[in-house]
């Protein structure tokens, strides 16, 4: 995956959707955060909107708490991947191998 399909995909996990807008342009499409807080337009990269989780160690804190609070095995499998199959130890692990890890956990990492 590329530095953009892996950021919009660790977002579309994180709660971040595409609103749709219809102006006196055409179509625009933005996203906002799960919170409502966040928004971000494809043509347009404000300091507000979406997260380069892909290059960005913190984003990737807010990916792993995110990981913590849902319910099932999936931090365990994400340590694991990490320390087993891609870094060790797993904090030297670089923000791109924990999206990725990120990704295949949640079955969303396309070869």
């Amino acid at each position: 995956m590329n530095d953009e399909q892996i950021r919009i995909a660790v977002a579309k996990e994180l709660g971040w959707q595409v609103i749709e807008t219809d102006d006196c342009n055409g179509t625009d499409n933005y996203w906002l955060s799960k919170d409502g807080q966040n928004v971000w337009r494809s043509e347009f990269d404000w300091p507000m909107g979406l997260p380069h989780y892909q290059d960005d160690l913190n984003a990737c804190h807010e990916m792993e708490k995110a990981m913590l609070s849902d319910e099932g095995n999936d931090w365990k499998e994400y340590d694991t991947l990490l320390t087993l199959e891609m870094t060790f130890p797993a904090w030297f692990a670089s923000a791109r191998d924990r999206c990725e890890a990120f990704l295949r956990v949640r079955g969303k990492w396309i070869d």
